[in-house]
């Protein structure tokens, strides 16, 4: 939230990663700012998120639980900077940290945490991955490097990403959506 925060007061920013951020689960925290307005927010985000959730259906899964008025998606609004919204399909939330990676004691109680079907071994590709994109956005958009930004445009697929482990959604900035990786399957 800090980070979304910071970007829309803070003009030097130029770029925003975000890992499972809560701006994503609690936009009405974002609106009760008052000046943090993601529809002018004009630096692109790459965003990750854990599960299958795409940005209509976070909407339309809140708007079904309306209590008092839909508040807007921080990602949908997201319309003025390029957006990059990757799944990790093969991760739980507490898999976004590195300690999780290096972590003995996590190691053995991740098991309880992991989504189902899917192994401790694919979670720590999914982290490698992350990283990798990671890199691959501020190559693309801190250092300008073209090659950078067409690895960001491209399916995991064809960036061998082993299959069922990321989806990934590149909306650029004029509004116009391309999506890649396996479509929801809930």
């Amino acid at each position: 939230m800090a980070v979304l925060f910071d970007a829309a007061r803070d003009k030097r920013i130029h770029a925003l990663v975000s890992l499972d951020g809560s701006f994503r689960y609690s936009p009405g925290t974002v609106q009760e700012a008052g000046d943090v307005h993601p529809d002018q927010i004009v630096i692109p985000l790459l965003a990750f998120s854990r599960a299958e959730e795409t940005l209509e259906s976070w909407d339309a899964m809140r708007q079904s639980k309306n209590q008092g008025g839909l508040v807007p998606n921080v990602l949908n609004e997201w319309t003025h900077g390029d957006l990059l919204h990757v799944r990790l399909l093969a991760v739980s939330h507490i898999q976004f940290s590195s300690l999780y990676q290096r972590s003995d004691r996590l190691r053995r109680e991740g098991p309880q945490f992991i989504p189902a079907d899917y192994s401790l071994e694919e979670g720590a590709v999914s982290y490698n991955w992350m990283a990798r994109y990671t890199l691959e956005f501020l190559n693309a958009y801190l250092n300008h490097d073209a090659a950078a930004l067409l690895f960001l445009k491209r399916t995991p697929t064809e960036n061998n990403v082993p299959k069922h482990l990321i989806a990934a959604n590149f909306r650029a900035a004029s509004g116009k959506q391309v999506v890649s990786g396996p479509p929801s399957a809930k």
